[in-house]
Formats: C-alpha cells, sequence, structure tokens
C-alpha cells in the first residue's frame, strides 16, 4: 500500500474491507476521495466488483470505480443509468468529475433528482445536442436548473446560447428567474457578460443572491473575500453582502492579467488601467456604476493577482491586514484607521469585518498568537453582530455554516478545513466533494486536493 494511504488509514484496510468502509459516512468519503486523488492499485480488483446493494457506499463506490479503465465497470455504469438507479449513477459520475455519455441522460432531465447532474455530464458529452434540447424544456425553473449546470460544468463556448435564452425569454421570466439566468451568463464568461451588461441585455441584481454568487466562486476561484462575505449572509446584512460580493466576484477574475510581468500588476494603478485600458478591466467597470469602487475592484484584484505569483504586495487602502503580516509591536498601529470607520456607513462596515477576518486568517496561519488578535476582536465586537460573528469565529475555532450548505457560508466551510489544524480536515473536505452539495463537488476536489498534499508531502 502507498504511504499516501497508509497515512489516511492507518489500519492499513484489505480489499475485502471496502464495503464496510465505503458505507461509513466517514471513512466513505475519504476512501473515495482519496482513491480518486491518488489511485491504489491494489484495490483495482476489488473495485471492479461493484455491489448491488443501495446503501450510502455504493454511490461512493461508484465515483471512485468510474475513473477505471475496465469494460465491466463501464458496463455497469450504463446499466445503472438505464433504470431506476440512474440518479445516483449521474451524482458518482458529476463527483468524480468524468465526461460520461449514455442515451438515457436527456430523458433525466425531466427527472427532479437527476436533473442537475445530468445537465452536468451533457454539457460536456453532448454540448450541441443539450441546446436543442433547452428549447423543449416548458418549465421555467426546469429550464433554469438545467442552465446553472450548464455554467458551471460547461465550457465558454455555451456563452451565446445561454444569453441567447436570456433574451428569448425576457418576458417570460420572473424577477428571481432572470437574476439566475443572469447568473449563469457571467458565470460561463464573465468578461462578455460584461459586454451584454453595457448593451442592456443582462442585469446585476444576481449578486445579492448567496446560491448565485456560490456558483460563480466555484468555478472562477475564492479569495479573501469569501470570509466577510459569509460573515455578511450569516448575519443577514443585504447591504454588506452585495457590495462584498461585488468584491469577491471580480477579485477573483485575474486572467486578463496574466500575460503581464510582476511589476505590472501593481495595484496603485488601477486608475490608470480603468482610463487606459477599459477593456482589460470591461467586467470591474460594467459591473459598478460607481467609477470611484470600480477603481478599487480592480485594485483588489490586481493584490490578488500578485498573491497568485506567490508575491505578497503592500496592503491595500483601508484594508490594513491585507499585505504582509505586521509584527506584534506593528499591530495596534495597523489597525488604527479602523477605529475611525462607522459601522452605519456600508463601505467602512465591510472594509472593518474584511480586516477582522484578515486578522483571524492571519492567527490561523501562525503568523499572530490568539493572545494577540482576541483583545482586538474584544473590542471592535461591541459595535456590530458582524463583528461579534468574527470574533466567535477565532474563539471557537469552527467555520461558519455546514459542509451540506450551499452558499457562501459553505465554500468558508470549505476553505476554512484547508488551514484547519485537526486531523478531521481532510476527512470533512472529502465529505464535501463526496456527500456535500453537488453543484459544490469541484471546489471541496480542488481543496481536498491542496490539503491533501499538506497532509502526505
Amino acid at each position: 500500500m502507498k504511504p499516501t494511504f497508509q497515512a489516511l488509514f492507518p489500519d492499513e484496510p484489505t480489499p475485502a474491507d471496502l464495503p464496510q468502509l465505503f458505507d461509513d459516512d466517514q471513512q466513505g468519503p475519504l476512501l473515495a476521495a482519496a482513491l480518486l486523488e491518488e489511485f491504489e492499485p491494489s484495490y483495482q480488483a476489488a473495485l471492479a466488483e461493484l455491489p448491488e446493494h443501495t446503501s450510502p457506499g455504493v454511490r461512493r463506490w461508484l465515483a471512485a470505480a468510474s475513473c477505471l479503465d475496465s469494460p465491466q465497470i463501464d458496463a455497469e455504469i450504463d446499466a445503472r443509468l438505464a433504470d431506476e438507479r440512474a440518479p445516483l449513477a449521474v451524482d458518482a459520475l458529476v463527483r468524480a468529475d468524468i465526461d460520461w455519455y449514455h442515451p438515457r441522460l436527456f430523458e433525466l432531465l425531466d427527472d427532479q433528482k437527476a436533473r442537475f447532474g445530468a445537465a452536468w455530464l451533457l454539457a460536456r458529452s453532448a454540448p450541441d445536442e443539450l441546446r436543442d434540447q433547452l428549447y423543449e424544456v416548458d418549465d421555467a425553473d426546469h429550464l433554469l436548473e438545467i442552465c446553472r449546470a450548464v455554467s458551471l460544468s460547461g465550457d465558454s463556448g455555451w456563452f451565446p446560447t445561454l444569453l441567447g435564452l436570456r433574451r428569448d425569454l425576457e418576458p417570460e421570466l420572473s424577477d428571481r428567474q432572470r437574476q439566475a439566468l443572469d447568473a449563469a451568463v457571467a458565470t460561463i464568461e464573465p468578461h462578455r457578460f460584461a459586454r451584454a451588461l453595457l448593451h442592456g441585455d443582462v442585469e446585476t441584481e444576481w449578486l445579492g443572491d448567496d446560491r448565485l454568487v456560490a456558483d460563480f466562486l466555484s468555478r472562477r476561484g475564492t479569495s479573501p473575500w469569501v470570509d466577510a462575505l459569509a460573515i455578511f449572509r450569516e448575519t443577514r446584512d443585504r447591504e454588506a453582502f452585495d457590495l462584498a460580493a461585488l468584491f469577491a466576484v471580480t477579485t477573483v477574475l485575474t486572467d486578463p492579467f496574466e500575460d503581464l510581468p510582476d511589476d505590472g500588476l501593481d495595484p496603485l494603478d488601477a486608475r490608470q488601467w480603468v482610463d487606459d485600458t477599459p477593456q482589460r478591466v470591461a467586467f470591474h467597470l460594467g459591473i459598478c456604476e460607481d467609477d470611484e469602487l470600480a477603481i478599487h475592484l480592480v485594485a483588489s484584484t490586481l493584490h490578488q493577482s500578485l498573491i497568485e505569483r506567490g508575491i505578497q504586495p503592500p496592503p491595500l487602502p483601508g484594508l490594513p491586514l491585507s499585505g504582509p503580516p505586521p509584527t506584534a509591536d506593528e499591530l495596534d498601529e495597523a489597525l488604527q484607521s479602523l477605529r475611525t470607520f462607522s459601522v452605519d456607513n456600508t463601505q467602512q462596515r465591510v472594509a472593518l469585518i474584511r480586516s477582522l477576518t484578515d486578522l483571524v486568517a492571519l492567527v490561523r496561519q501562525g503568523a499572530l498568537s490568539p493572545a494577540q488578535a482576541l483583545p482586538i476582536l474584544d473590542e471592535f465586537a461591541p459595535l456590530h453582530g458582524a463583528a461579534k460573528r468574527v470574533r466567535a469565529l477565532l474563539a471557537e475555532d469552527l467555520p461558519l455554516g455546514r459542509l451540506d450548505d450551499w452558499g457562501s457560508r459553505g465554500i468558508h466551510y470549505a476553505t476554512w478545513h484547508l488551514l484547519a489544524e485537526r486531523s478531521s480536515a481532510l476527512t470533512e473536505l472529502a465529505r464535501g466533494w463526496i456527500d456535500g452539495p453537488l453543484e459544490r463537488a469541484p471546489l471541496f476536489a480542488a481543496i481536498f486536493s491542496a490539503r491533501f498534499e499538506i497532509n502526505v508531502v
């Protein structure tokens, strides 16, 4: 057995142990995730013996086994897709990130239990046929669920189809439905969404919907703004959530700057990008009507671009802890500007909470001690419920939300476990990947992979 599996399963399970392990709600997801991350050859023959029962372990078993080059397994999965067991098989294939085609998938678009996953698979394996099928879906909510799946799994070639549906269905859609389709258009291709926005073909109200923002971040990536976003969702602060969502979705769009050298990414040059090369920051400008705020959005994205290159830039204006970690002696002075903020001002409230979540992150990274951070959190906690909730994050050492939360709190749950100093972190990430909300499976998979390396290297 590979050393990695010995580290995760010190009792060294035998192939005969697999059915029982897969049925366990802790070990089952971890085993499936570990096999998908780094396959253990000694289990190949046992995995080829797919079980007949319908216990929770079957879906985990299918996810792990679907990656094998085995005609026997392929035939078994196809057989399951052809009968009443199809929803379970579809779910497993999506979690395993497998491209799979079966004619029955089109029928499953009418099945509430399988619709999302079937659309996810078809968006990759039969995109042209699925495009044709979309115009035959009579129920708008069913259609929008399919479009959500497409936006999360399909490639950018789906953009014209989703935008065309948005235009064609405009008179028939409710506000909620219109927001869902706008979010799908933005998620599949943000920069072309910005151009559609300028033409009045789409709108930005979807930024107030927690699930839709989480969809965008699941596909496009996360940043430190997720922590503040989740806090405002937890405390039901709608105005602050909307503003934090603006920063969260724009900050992760670093791809327009990938061709630039490091010295071309100075956040202090944000205004120059807006004035001289607006096409690079079209999403930032289109999604925000306030020019000054747009400059801050661009600066935040440039800042994130440097971080993704392994460079820690100076702190952003108004976010004193977004730069290099201050020493204990520097901490009080660094936070002095926050003491002038008013929580009645939405922008200042958002900056304050983002800074306090940065403080918690510095403790979790080992740059500061809890004893250094807690007095500061105690100072700000009485000012606002969101600040009080940030203090509880550190004091309780627990993430927001739950594993089965499909919104920003669920994303926070995943990112929290990347740095969690507890042996259960990998298990929780595996449960999110294999047993959590299907639309968040790729995000949990990516974070599991990063944590897997930390654990086994």
